[in-house]
């Protein structure tokens, strides 16, 4: 029991770092040694789950889905809605638009709406999913609707995935002043919450919008 709690532990610090690979080896530990008592159901549903994003993080999409599917049996009705969310991105990362389309409709309407940090984050899952079709009116307003949900109460590292997001979609649109004036929340989010990856990619579309402001002047 302390192994598997050690390992859960230790996958949610290595997920938060970037390191996708070494988080799915410690919960797919955690899984490997949990108990398989009933009063233990609450600790496997966890690991399912997280080592199913995780995957999704890493790019193992297939697996992903194998791994939530197998959670999806057995979670409660309260956790059904993030389940789809975290399918509806590892369908999108296969390309599958109208699955993930489906999946988030799915986790959009079972997410209550006072849960503002599982709310804004599906908006923005959302938003990705009408990015990667071009309709990128819709995901902009899709963006800033989670962006607004996520500045309510201590949810920075969600606020920060969807800024990344929202700045990538304004650079694609070329709204370039309006992406400008979200750089310095999303460089401070990058420092307080993010990891390297985050403020890699960060600098990058910052180096953009500033080679773009530069020569409309």
């Amino acid at each position: 029991m302390d192994r598997t709690l050690e390992a859960l532990a230790a996958g949610d610090r290595l997920r938060e770092a970037g390191d996708y690979a070494a988080a799915v080896a410690e919960y797919s530990e955690a899984l490997s040694c949990a108990p398989l008592s009933s009063d233990e159901a609450e600790i496997l549903i966890r690991g399912r789950v997280m080592l199913g994003v995780s995957l999704t993080d890493l790019g193992e999409y297939e697996e992903a889905l194998d791994m939530l599917d197998r959670a999806m049996t057995v979670v409660p009705e309260n956790l059904r809605g993030i389940i789809n969310r975290e399918m509806a991105r590892a369908h999108l990362g296969l390309g599958k638009t109208e699955s993930a389309t489906k999946h988030i409709f799915h986790a959009i309407q079972m997410i209550p709406e006072r849960d503002l940090a599982e709310r804004g984050i599906t908006l923005s899952c959302s938003g990705s999913i009408y990015a990667s079709q071009s309709e990128m009116l819709r995901a902009l307003e899709v963006f800033g609707l989670a962006d607004q949900l996520l500045q309510r109460g201590d949810n920075r590292q969600y606020e920060l995935y969807n800024l990344l997001d929202y700045l990538a979609a304004l650079l694609s649109n070329e709204e370039f002043i309006f992406a400008h004036s979200l750089v310095e929340r999303a460089e401070r989010l990058a420092r307080d919450v993010g990891n390297k990856s985050h403020e890699d990619r960060l600098a990058e579309m910052v180096l953009s919008i500033h080679k773009e402001l530069a020569r409309a002047d």
